[in-house]
C-alpha cells in the first residue's frame, strides 16, 4: 500500500507537470519520452493549446502521434478518432498512436477495436501513458516522492493549527462564556439538568482555556516584536 501511495503521488506530480505545461515544454517533453522509447525523426505538424501532431518513425516505420491536453473531465470523441484516421491516410501512414491526459470514450474504444486491419491504432489514455512514463524512469525520484509526502503532512498540520487557531480566537472567548450561560438556564426547564450543566462547564473551561493561550500569545508577540526591534 504504501508502494501504490508514493506511485500515485508520483503519477500525480507528473500529471500535473504535463497540464501546466506551455506548447513549447510540452514539443519539449514529447520528445524527451518518445526519444526514449526509440522513436526518431520526430516532425511537428500541428502545435496548439489542446493538440499537438507530430510524424515519427519506429523501427523503421512511420508512426503519426496524436497528443491530447484534455483535463480530466473531457473524454476524447469518436469524431476526433476518425479525423486522425483521416489524416493518417492522408499522409500515406498506416499506423497511428493517439494520447491523451484524460480517456477515450466508450464509442472510440468500440471503433478501434473493430476497425480495419489496414490500419494500426494504438490509443493511450492518462493511466497507461503516465504508466509508460514510470518505466522509462522519467518519474520523480524516491527521495523527491518522500518530500512531496512531508510537504503534504506539513500542509495538513498547517491547515489543522490554522482550524485550532480559529476555534481558539480571542473573538470567541465572549461568545463561549454567552453559550454557557444559555445552557445553565436552559438546565432548569429540562429533564436532562445535570448533562447540560457538565456541558455548560466543559464550554466555560475551554473559554477559560482560549482567554489564557490568546493572553499568552499576546505576550509572546509583543516579546518577538520588540525583539524584532532591538535587532535592528
Amino acid at each position: 500500500m504504501k508502494e501504490q501511495k508514493r506511485r500515485y503521488i508520483g503519477s500525480q506530480k507528473v500529471y500535473n507537470e504535463i497540464m501546466n505545461k506551455t506548447t513549447d515544454e510540452m514539443k519539449v517533453y514529447i520528445k524527451k519520452v518518445f526519444g526514449v522509447m526509440g522513436f526518431t525523426e520526430l516532425n511537428f505538424k500541428k502545435v496548439d493549446q489542446r493538440h499537438i501532431l507530430l510524424n515519427s518513425v519506429y523501427k523503421e516505420e512511420k508512426i503519426m502521434l496524436l497528443f491530447n491536453i484534455y483535463k480530466n473531465d473531457l473524454d476524447v470523441e469518436l469524431k476526433e478518432v476518425k479525423e486522425f484516421i483521416d489524416g493518417m491516410s492522408d499522409s500515406g501512414i498506416k499506423k497511428g498512436i493517439l494520447i491523451t491526459t484524460s480517456d477515450f470514450t466508450k464509442d472510440s474504444y468500440n471503433y478501434i477495436k473493430n476497425f480495419n486491419e489496414n490500419y494500426s491504432i494504438l490509443l493511450l489514455n492518462k493511466d497507461k501513458f503516465l504508466k509508460i512514463i514510470e518505466n522509462r524512469g522519467l518519474f520523480p525520484t524516491g527521495e523527491e516522492i518522500d518530500e512531496m509526502i512531508e510537504s503534504k503532512i506539513s500542509k495538513r498540520h498547517k491547515n489543522w493549527d490554522k482550524y485550532k487557531k480559529a476555534a481558539m480566537s480571542k473573538g470567541k472567548v465572549k461568545s463561549y462564556i454567552a453559550l454557557s450561560i444559555y445552557l445553565i438556564i436552559a438546565a432548569w426547564y429540562t429533564t436532562f439538568t445535570v448533562y447540560y450543566m457538565v456541558i455548560s462547564g466543559l464550554i466555560l473551561a475551554f473559554a477559560v482555556i482560549t482567554f489564557l493561550l490568546n493572553r499568552r500569545e499576546e505576550e509572546e508577540d509583543t516579546i518577538d516584536f520588540e525583539k524584532l526591534l532591538n535587532d535592528m
